[in-house]
């Protein structure tokens, strides 16, 4: 559309919109009139059978009141009104009734029924008690039958007369209260009705004064698309390429709108290209890094951590060999355990290798599961006792007698073992190795290792966790480790949801803690 149609179009447009709404308006109002008056045949037609009711109910009084012991044998009037009334004329007005009690409110339905189960369960079946006990009487030439039959209707009387005063008071309450609600609805939605006629035409003037400012204001939408375009080519002249012109308007000037906007598209995708080549670059320097850090590890543990074991089961071995004879039972006893020491930081450098090099794959298995976490740590502390004894070193367990966890057995005994090892190494003899388990917090457990070996500085803390320092000479202990072991020990917790942190002093202790979910 050129500028000039786009114009013409508003206005037809606008004052056809006007004109069609005023019709709809108008045809709306008809028929909520019409609605309305359909409204009076519900109520209007349940007032008249609430009253028809009633006055069913009123009568019914008045025939079993002079439906007298004389006339039970014959075919009296009161007998058949009675009798129609109980066959006929209720069950018409119930009939008439039933499908506009589904019109009215929920108070209105549960007070109508109440009526109705009284009239059905209370005040009809006394009707017919005195009926069926009136008609046991054959013979009334007999005083005494007389006066048996006379104290029995007189009493049910009472009786009847109560109930059907309560349902009469019932049922005008009902219906006073229907006839009063439609009424004044009535009136309400008729006044309403006349009103909101009156202020559609009144808003069908005004729409069409509206009508004439829009079209003069509709020479501002060719004004602003064109400031569009100005403000955006100011932004990319500031060099700001993430601008975008929207001029949805079908006009000439969306024709320039849209070939600016290709242009700009191009000026970012070439920008995006070459910042995607540059992270593409970042990302292969920061893995070629990683990957070179992981080499030198390697490489470190290979040439320094097997090398030193395999050194002394040779010097060792070869030392046995050639002076076996003349070597004393202790010096054979310190040189077995010279090698039995080698064997175990081999086995446990070995170990830790292997698992920390399946990790770096993802080749390691993961089945987490509901474990007791304290039966898991005496196992491991049973297992460290044996090195524990030789340094003069005990264990206390703080814990209840069974704390569950959800993680993976394998992942968390070797967390264990490395943790309880490693308290084993810097804690010096005739000393203490404290584990506390607690449970208090809501969604994890957290396993404490607390010794009081020599401790760690924050800048050995703050290295403990990484690939790329040689943890094996953190800290001043002659005791080394693998340099793997706290490695596999964060990398595991963590594959289990958990966390793991460090506390120390110089001189004071440790405490390793790591914490494990209580849900899956």
């Amino acid at each position: 559309f050129t500028i000039y149609k786009k114009l013409a179009l508003g206005f037809g447009i606008t004052i056809f919109a006007i004109v069609g709404s005023s019709f709809y308006t108008y045809f709306t109002l008809k028929k909520n009139i019409e609605t309305i008056r359909g409204i009076a045949n519900v109520y209007a037609p349940s007032e008249q059978n609430l009253h028809d009711m009633y006055f069913t109910i009123s009568n019914s009084k008045m025939l079993i009141k002079n439906w007298v012991f004389i006339e039970i044998k014959s075919n009296t009037p009161n007998k058949r009104a009675l009798i129609d009334l109980h066959k006929t004329t209720f069950p018409q007005i119930k009939r008439k009734l039933s499908p506009l009690v589904k019109c009215w409110n929920y108070s209105e339905q549960n007070k109508y029924n109440s009526i109705v189960r009284k009239i059905e369960n209370g005040l009809f079946p006394k009707h017919q008690y005195i009926m069926n006990n009136l008609q046991q009487f054959d013979d009334y030439s007999n005083p005494m039958i007389i006066f048996e039959a006379q104290g029995m209707v007189e009493e049910e009387n009472d009786e009847i007369m109560l109930i059907s005063n309560k349902i009469l008071s019932d049922l005008e309450n009902l219906t006073k209260n229907i006839s009063d609600k439609f009424e004044k609805g009535r009136i309400k939605m008729e006044r309403s009705n006349s009103n909101f006629k009156t202020s559609v035409f009144t808003v069908g003037l005004l729409l069409i004064l509206i009508s004439i400012i829009i079209g003069v204001l509709m020479a501002h939408l060719i004004i602003t698309p064109i400031n569009k375009l100005k403000k955006a080519t100011q932004e990319i002249s500031r060099g700001n390429l993430d601008v975008y012109v929207s001029l949805n308007s079908n006009d000439e000037i969306q024709d320039l709108g849209d070939n600016f906007d290709i242009m700009t598209e191009n000026l970012r995708t070439n920008q995006k290209q070459l910042q995607k080549a540059n992270d593409k670059l970042r990302a292969s320097q920061n893995k070629l890094e990683k990957a070179n850090t992981t080499k030198n590890k390697f490489l470190s543990i290979i040439a320094h951590d097997l090398r030193a074991p395999f050194s002394a089961f040779v010097s060792v071995s070869e030392a046995m060999v050639n002076n076996f004879d003349m070597l004393s039972d202790n010096r054979k006893k310190s040189f077995a355990n010279n090698i039995n020491k080698s064997a175990i930081q081999l086995n446990e450098l070995i170990e830790n290798l292997l698992q920390w090099s399946q990790a770096q794959a993802n080749n390691l298995e993961f089945n987490p599961e509901k474990t007791d976490i304290v039966k898991l740590t005496k196992q491991n502390i049973s297992i460290a006792s044996t090195q524990a004894e030789s340094k003069k070193i005990y264990f206390t367990l703080e814990s209840k007698d069974s704390v569950c966890a959800y993680f993976d057995m394998n992942h968390i005994n070797t967390v264990l073992r490395n943790l309880i090892s490693n308290a084993l190494k810097y804690t010096p003899n005739n000393s203490k190795i404290n584990i506390i388990i607690d449970d208090s917090p809501k969604n994890h457990v957290v396993i404490n290792i607390c010794d009081n070996g020599i401790g760690l500085t924050e800048k050995d803390i703050s290295n403990l966790f990484r690939i790329d320092i040689n943890t094996k000479y953190i800290g001043e202990s002659t005791e080394k480790g693998t340099g793997l072991g706290l490695i596999l020990c964060k990398e595991f917790v963590e594959i289990n949801g958990g966390d793991i942190f460090v506390k120390s002093k110089i001189n004071e202790g440790s405490i390793f803690s790591f914490t494990l979910p209580k849900k899956q």
